[in-house]
């Protein structure tokens, strides 16, 4: 036999031998690691308690890098369950053991990668002591860096990081805008500060200031916002009149009444919602004004805030209905559901006074025609005033509408007393769309 095939041969068997001794190899080794990683684990967590209580970690536990790493990822996974009184001695433990102290080291002086690595992990740290290093990492030329310093300075929510914030994105460095909203609205302190940045030229600079203007927690005064309402930029007046929602002072509302009337859509939905807010009844004219306006998500949001300013609902949804809307009127009667108003207008059918009376049946009449039969079913089976459920199902009867009568009949079928499936039957019984005139006294005589 040739001696070449031999030879392949056996350089195959080598190359596969050595193929599986790399692949068992490199288990094992991982095997070994994990097993080590384990060790240092269990270790720590039974000496954490003492840890916590003031001891000093002893210097041959930090020697071994593993151990030292082990110990740093179980104190940041700590700070994010911990109390506010847990907090306090979790940072003294990073800062005696050293990690505190190693990290901003690195973060100084490091490798490139060594120091994004530092920047993210003192941020997770939470110690004002690392503002300083990570103010100086926001000035790197590096974007991953400087993004990485602005995200742990919004973890750290040091005020004395904010100008700062602000000053890099003047400077237009590369950020992404959700890491420098979360920085800003943690770190300054006076929103009114932000405003000064809608003077920017650049319009993606003006929008995340005005955007960090109202996610601030610290909501800004009129005072500081009023002039801004009528910006050129559209961006900012749509933030601006969600601001005006939240300073909660009444003089904002004659402001966002004219932003109801702005040419640009999202700016009009912005204000409808802050009128929303303030529940004034002097801003009613102009929320039911944009009940009409073009854009659909307008007109839906405009119908949900007449249902916590108007004292007459079945009024206001007579206004809906004539704007030949389905979405607004059913955000104006689902905003009704929402806050309870349905079920609260119920006894006002049986009110003394004619006027409410007249729009507590206007409100169910719509809300019938609107398709709410289920909710009207279900007062008609479980409210406790049996003359609230007479006069439910006497306006019941006066609605013809195929869905009501396929819910009538189905709840004929699984009623759980007889009293309510003769009081269905006769609602049945007593509907237009029913076959011949019949007599509505048979409603009045199952109670």
């Amino acid at each position: 036999m040739p001696v070449l095939p031999w030879l392949g041969i056996v350089a195959l068997g080598g190359i596969l031998a050595g193929m599986l001794a790399f692949v068992f190899g490199r288990r094992a080794w991982r095997a070994l690691g994990f097993r080590r990683r384990d060790r240092f684990r269990e270790y720590w967590f039974h000496r954490m308690p003492s840890l916590l209580a003031g001891e000093m970690p002893r210097s041959d536990e930090l020697r071994v890098t593993a151990s030292r790493e082990m110990l740093e990822s179980i104190l940041v996974s700590r700070w994010e369950a911990a109390e506010p009184e847990d907090r306090d001695r979790l940072l003294g433990l990073t800062e005696r053991s050293g990690l505190l102290g190693e990290r901003i080291r690195r973060a100084k002086e490091g490798t490139r990668w060594d120091r994004l690595e530092s920047v993210a992990v003192l941020g997770q740290f939470r110690s004002p002591a690392a503002v300083p290093v990570l103010l100086a990492a926001l000035e790197d030329s590096w974007p991953p860096l400087a993004s990485a310093a602005l995200r742990s300075l919004g973890m750290i929510r040091s005020p004395a990081a904010g100008p700062a914030i602000i000053r890099f994105l003047e400077r237009g460095g590369q950020v992404e805008p959700s890491v420098w909203l979360d920085a800003a609205a943690a770190c300054v302190v006076d929103p009114a500060e932000l405003l000064r940045l809608a003077r920017d030229d650049r319009p993606e600079v003006r929008a995340l200031a005005a955007r960090a203007l109202t996610e601030s927690p610290r909501p800004a005064s009129y005072d500081s916002l009023h002039t801004w309402a009528f910006h050129p930029d559209p961006e900012v007046r749509a933030q601006v009149a969600r601001a005006l929602g939240r300073c909660a002072d009444p003089r904002a509302v004659p402001l966002l009444a004219a932003a109801t009337q702005d040419e640009v859509w999202f700016v009009r939905l912005r204000a409808v919602a802050a009128l929303a807010g303030f529940g004034a009844a002097s801003s009613l004219n102009a929320v039911l004004r944009t009940t009409q306006d073009p854009n659909f998500q307008v007109r839906q949001r405009a119908s949900g805030a007449l249902a916590s300013l108007s004292s007459n609902p079945g009024e206001m949804l007579e206004a809906v209905f004539s704007a030949d809307d389905p979405y607004a009127v059913q955000g104006f009667l689902s905003e009704l559901a929402r806050a309870g108003l349905l079920w609260r207008t119920l006894p006002l059918l049986r009110d003394p006074d004619a006027r409410r009376r007249r729009d507590a049946e206007k409100l169910v009449q719509g809300a019938l025609a609107a398709g709410f039969h289920p909710f009207y079913l279900n007062a008609l089976e479980i409210h406790p005033e049996w003359r609230v459920r007479m006069a439910v199902a006497r306006l019941l009867a006066t609605t013809a509408h195929p869905a009501l009568t396929a819910e009538l009949e189905r709840g004929l079928t699984h009623a759980p007393t007889p009293r309510l499936r003769r009081l269905l039957r006769a609602v049945l019984c007593c509907q237009p769309s029913a076959v011949g005139e019949k007599s509505r006294d048979a409603v009045a005589r199952t109670a």
